[in-house]
């Protein structure tokens, strides 16, 4: 098992290379990264970045936010991130979660929490403890967005480039990430992301009783649901008649 200062000191030297090159090339990966953020993360809320990196995603989001804390292991990668985004709603921090956020939990809880291509990087001993820590900086209507490697594109990696993978690299399954949470999946895709099924997106979110409501719906979507049961009714009609002679 890796010690956190071994980890620490690998993605200090990762940010100065691979890091800076999301720069110079699009990254398919964080563009399906900032399209989840998009979908899940509502105008205004308060954002906690695990694994903020050079600050992309965060960029991404400042515009929507209330506010935004981004942390990371690196060191060098807090010092880019705060170089890139200047915003004053954005606060970069170098700790490990999972061992040295204490003060994070004095703090509001968040309306979201993003967990970006970093669960695999965790050794697997210590994601139980980081999903204890997450679910105690998440508010009760928040949700955690997580993204990693499908376990198909790691094992294939592990078999055939290991060279591609990092100092850390697991190999996580949905069951496997349940197993270790109490919070609940609400949502689940497979990515691509220059290959097919590259990726794993998820959502999860605390646990809540059913609230039997009927979704908002505006005035066009009204219109547009009548129309489509008129159109269902008009289409069976026939059927339905040959039902009632039959029996």
């Amino acid at each position: 098992m890796k010690t956190g200062a071994e980890i620490k000191e690998y993605y200090d030297e990762f940010s100065k290379s691979t890091f800076l090159r999301d720069f110079r090339i699009v990254n398919l990966r964080q563009q399906a990264i900032r399209k989840l953020c998009d979908r899940f993360i509502a105008p205004g809320a308060r954002v906690l970045e695990i694994g903020c990196g050079a600050g992309i995603i965060s960029k991404h989001l400042e515009p929507r936010v209330s506010r935004l804390v981004g942390i990371d292991i690196s060191e060098t990668a807090v010092k880019m991130a705060r170089l890139y985004v200047t915003g004053d709603k954005c606060e970069f921090r170098a700790l490990d979660v999972t061992g040295d956020a204490d003060d994070l939990e004095r703090q509001e809880k968040f309306d979201a929490i993003l967990v970006p291509d970093v669960l695999e990087h965790i050794p697997r001993e210590r994601q139980r403890a980081l999903f204890e820590r997450i679910e105690n900086l998440l508010g009760p209507r928040g949700i955690v967005l997580i993204t990693y490697p499908s376990p198909e594109y790691q094992e294939y990696l592990r078999r055939s480039r290991p060279e591609l993978l990092q100092v850390v690299d697991e190999t996580l399954r949905l069951s496997e990430i349940l197993a270790i949470t109490s919070l609940q999946p609400r949502y689940f895709a497979y990515i691509d992301a220059g290959e097919k099924n590259q990726y794993v997106h998820l959502a999860l979110a605390p646990a809540m009783e059913y609230s039997p409501e009927s979704p908002s719906v505006d005035f066009g979507g009204k219109v547009i649901r009548r129309a489509r049961k008129t159109l269902w009714r008009f289409r069976n009609e026939a059927f339905l008649r040959k039902v009632k002679n039959a029996f």
